[in-house]
């Protein structure tokens, strides 16, 4: 009865009799009964591969199995792929969102660096907005933290030199290293020989936030590159380098 009722929904709107016959039959030829049964996952090992419907849908499968051989002694593709379809964007999704009520995410109104407030660094952050390095005075425009990644830091000693350093990692995290190694002594390091040289503890140093990585500004752009160049130009900018400050000139590589 129900497969009636369906049928003639079918019908009325528009769908050709021999196709509607057509499914019925398929659907009178399954075992109902195998339907309740549990199927086991596993089932094939190949490749699986999903694209939009379209009216070539049936073509690309076609063409993809039939090359499908070549790619055999490939580990993995000996079995054909799994190819399913996804429906594709209607005028609907085009024209108008999902959420008609989305709520525009708040951006924060703080500007600048400040401290987290909870890691073992924020004690030696940078209390001032403004800093006044020997190429000109700088103000961060974005708001960073002690927790902020892909930033240009720098560090400042007690008697006026600067140090411009970046950091993939949180920048808590790279300040807990400059401390450690000042500790330590590691001469290897950078700032260490100042700070060796001049009796200088890893408690004498501020440090703070002069640029961050923004997705928006680079868009479908190596993350890690960006940095290390804006390293570089900060570092000839700011003019931090030897013997206005603490870094040496050899991050060129970054340009190429």
């Amino acid at each position: 009865r129900a497969a009636g009722v369906l049928a003639g929904t079918l019908h009325r709107r528009g769908c050709p009799v021999h196709v509607i016959g057509g499914a019925g039959a398929g659907a009178d030829a399954v075992d109902g009964g195998g339907l309740l049964t549990t199927r086991r996952g596993g089932g094939s090992s190949g490749v699986a591969a999903a694209f939009s419907f379209s009216p070539l849908a049936q073509d690309i499968e076609r063409i993809v199995c039939g090359f499908w051989p070549i790619l055999s002694d490939i580990p993995g593709c000996q079995e054909l792929p799994l190819l399913g379809l996804r429906r594709g964007k209607s005028f609907g999704d085009m024209l108008t969102h999902t959420d008609a009520l989305r709520v525009k995410k708040q951006q924060s109104p703080l500007k600048g660096f400040h401290s987290c407030g909870r890691c073992t660094a924020c004690h030696l952050a940078s209390k001032s907005q403004v800093e006044r390095f020997p190429g000109k005075t700088y103000t961060l425009d974005q708001f960073a933290t002690c927790n902020s990644r892909f930033t240009v830091y720098f560090l400042k000693c007690k008697c006026g030199l600067f140090y411009i350093g970046a950091s993939r990692r949180p920048l808590k995290i790279r300040i807990l290293e400059h401390m450690s190694r000042i500790r330590g002594r590691v001469q290897e390091a950078p700032v260490v020989s100042h700070f060796v040289q001049q009796q200088h503890t890893e408690q004498d140093f501020t440090f703070g936030v002069i640029w961050q990585f923004s997705k928006k500004d680079f868009c479908k752009q190596d993350p890690s590159k960006i940095l290390l160049q804006q390293e570089m130009r900060m570092i000839f900018k700011l003019r931090t380098y030897a013997p206005y400050g603490l870094n040496n000139l050899s991050g060129f590589a970054s340009f190429l």
